[in-house]
């Protein structure tokens, strides 16, 4: 595995710990029988609740499971040297998602404990700067069927790939950017359709993009 790569698995694995380790001191802290808040509607009242066991462990479990992902692409992935070439971008994408299911965990412990947690602004601030992470390495991703952009025009087309993943760059960012923004003046309804319905439309418009690229490609294979 490339040292890139290993570096983001021992990094998630430290996530892990350090989750496993609050997961320990508040299960001496939280009654037995008690029921650990998961889910704030619009309003951003709890709306959704889980056993101690399932609430203070499921997050952790998500993180390992994203791990053994982390090992398997390599694996998987049939353009093995655009992926090492990409290594970078790669596991800073991987550990940037290790660390928001770490605050998500955070904050559900802390929400259990009986602190304020204002989730409707925190997880869209934190998804938000998820975004502008992955936006600022996007231009660093070479054509993977792995990671990336990937319609039938971007893994046909070098061309595609670069214009749709530069694109790309800045239209995470600016939804990133947006997000926090948003979280920031205010969360409820208008926050929650504007992160999905947003995303969609920026998606449509890339994946569109893609295939304007392509078609102007005169080296492109023809798939």
């Amino acid at each position: 595995m490339n040292h890139q790569l290993t570096t983001a698995t021992r990094r998630g694995l430290v996530i892990v710990a350090a989750m496993l380790a609050l997961t320990a001191w508040a299960w001496g802290q939280i009654p037995a029988g008690a029921e650990i808040p998961t889910h704030w509607n619009f309003a951003g009242d709890v709306d959704g609740t889980s056993g101690k066991a399932f609430g203070l462990f499921s997050m952790p479990v998500v993180n390992l499971l994203l791990i053994g992902v982390l090992w398997l692409v390599p694996m998987l992935e049939p353009r093995r040297e655009h992926l090492v070439r990409s290594s970078l971008a790669f596991t800073t994408i991987m550990v940037s998602v290790f660390a928001l299911m770490a605050l998500v965990h955070a904050l559900l412990i802390f929400a259990a404990l009986g602190t304020s947690v204002d989730m409707e602004r925190l997880i869209p601030a934190a998804i938000g700067a998820l975004f502008i992470v992955i936006g600022s390495v996007m231009h660093r991703m070479e054509s993977t069927f792995m990671m990336g952009i990937r319609t039938p025009w971007t893994l046909s087309s070098e061309r595609s790939w670069k214009a749709t993943h530069q694109a790309g760059r800045w239209v995470f960012i600016a939804f990133g950017a947006i997000l926090l923004i948003s979280a920031a003046v205010g969360g409820g309804e208008a926050l929650s359709i504007w992160m999905f319905g947003g995303l969609m439309v920026a998606i449509a418009g890339l994946v569109a993009y893609s295939y304007v690229v392509w078609r102007e490609d005169g080296e492109r294979e023809m798939r």
